[in-house]
């Protein structure tokens, strides 16, 4: 999987990052809400002003990222990643926060 996101990052230069090397910020994860960030298998990074990067699937549609941009009034700075590392950090998430139905996008920024 690894190899396979790597190339094609490369194909449409976009960066690779692995998910499980960062510290994640709880409080931009529950902007978005955990349930559309498990649903789109996102994880945001960081947060610069109105920049947001994520670690995405390399087959995220370009349509979620613009309603993403859209509803939150920010500009999405997309990194590629291991879907099954997204999807732990996601899960292990939602086990420490205790939170599974968090479904509620936070517009508040």
């Amino acid at each position: 999987e690894w190899e396979l996101v790597r190339l094609v990052g490369d194909h449409f230069n976009v960066p690779v990052l692995y998910p499980l090397q960062y510290e994640l910020d709880n409080n931009l994860m529950q902007k978005f809400g955990i349930e559309k960030l498990r649903e789109l298998n996102l994880l945001p990074l960081a947060r610069f002003g109105d920049v947001v990067t994520v670690v995405m699937p390399i087959l995220t549609p370009v349509s979620e990222l613009q309603e993403l941009e859209r509803v939150h009034k920010i500009e999405i700075f997309p990194f590629t990643g291991p879907i099954s590392e997204n999807s732990q950090v996601l899960l292990e998430h939602g086990a420490k926060r205790g939170k599974k139905n968090e479904s509620t996008l936070d517009s508040s920024w």
